[in-house]
């Protein structure tokens, strides 16, 4: 068994499955296609894992057997290629894990651009307001007292804070980076939780069941492969209550919305594809249009987000420069300068 090899990221799977598939097209046995890409490729441990896999096949070894002891690939994709092993459908099989491993990358990236910004925004933000009050505040202070007038109680207590922040800008600093990283490892947990982690796990629901249709495999059959993929409770609860109505006689489009995983609309849709023989192309759109609707509700929430962030910091930086400067502009105004 080979050892050594991590989990491959979703972007390298599909990049893999994509050329692998299409040099399968052109005739290559499946052991001389890993060693051609082993020979581009430019990550040593990933050149090292597709020349193992390439000895193990040209000895014999199924192309899902080498790739499952190699560790480096999810078990469903390997059951996957199982699948298409025995039907003759590798080729078109590795198109569609390509599809849909790319699909799972630009989720996942989407998802951690939007709360990846806010968080940026709002540090460089803290940011300006603590340079405000650990140097500009002190220096007005001083300027007020040496022309006679006394700094307000509040810019007092910034000119405090600001001490303070000078004092302990290590901790501070740590601080905000526990901030950032907690933010970080709530993006990584937003696919888990709540309404927004149940609707992208249908998206990736139909994105797994669009390539499972193009390869060929029997939908009933095909939710064990899909659970390991689920990773949010709630869509593993209804994954459960659609694979019982299907066993009970309801056609997948039926199944799915009774179970709560597509809207009646996104039902029409399928079972138009299902009495038309096109269910593959239904599914397509399908999983095009959710994966659209993920991405509105994303930009959505960001557009809520940092607006609000902007006028709570701009609001805090105002009242920091108003309290510091109406002492002195009525210290100004008693000495005949107006404005």
């Amino acid at each position: 068994m080979m050892k050594g090899f991590s989990v491959l990221g979703t972007r390298d799977i599909a990049g893999f499955c994509l050329e692998f598939s299409m040099i399968l097209g052109t005739g290559i046995s499946a052991g001389d296609g890993l060693a051609l890409l082993a020979e581009e490729e430019k990550n040593t441990k990933i050149k090292r894992l597709l020349l193992e896999m390439s000895e193990k096949t040209d000895a014999g070894t199924a192309l899902s057997d080498a790739m499952r002891q190699s560790g480096a690939f999810p078990k469903y994709l390997c059951d996957l290629i199982t699948v298409a092993e025995s039907t003759g459908r590798l080729e078109a099989t590795l198109r569609s894990l390509s599809v849909y491993y790319e699909k799972r990358y630009r989720i996942s990236k989407t998802i951690r651009s939007a709360v990846a910004y806010p968080l940026l925004l709002g540090a460089l933000m803290l940011g300006v307001v603590f340079i405000l009050v650990a140097e500009v505040v002190p220096i007005f202070n001083d300027v007020s007292r040496q022309i006679g007038v006394k700094p307000s109680a509040a810019a007092e207590a910034m000119a405090k804070a600001g001490a303070f922040i000078s004092d302990h800008a290590v901790l501070i600093t740590a601080v905000i980076a526990l901030v950032l990283a907690a933010g970080i490892l709530t993006a990584k947990q937003l696919p888990r939780r709540g309404r927004f982690g149940f609707e992208t796990a249908a998206v990736r629901f139909s994105a797994a069941m669009e390539m499972i249709i193009k390869s060929g495999i029997d939908i009933e059959h095909s939710f064990d492969m899909i659970r390991t993929l689920n990773d949010n409770r709630r869509m593993g609860e209804s994954i459960d209550r659609c694979a019982r109505y299907i066993a009970h006689g309801d056609s997948f489009p039926e199944a799915a919305e009774k179970a709560g995983i597509y809207s009646p609309v996104f039902s029409r849709m399928l079972n138009i594809g299902l009495k038309t023989g096109s269910l593959d192309l239904m599914m397509t759109e399908v999983a095009r249009r959710g994966e659209e609707k993920l991405n509105d509700k994303i930009e959505r929430a960001v557009g809520l987000v940092e607006p609000a962030m902007i006028i709570i910091i701009s609001l805090m930086a105002g009242f920091i420069m108003l309290s510091v400067m109406l002492p002195l502009l009525d210290i100004l105004t008693s000495m005949g300068f107006y404005l």
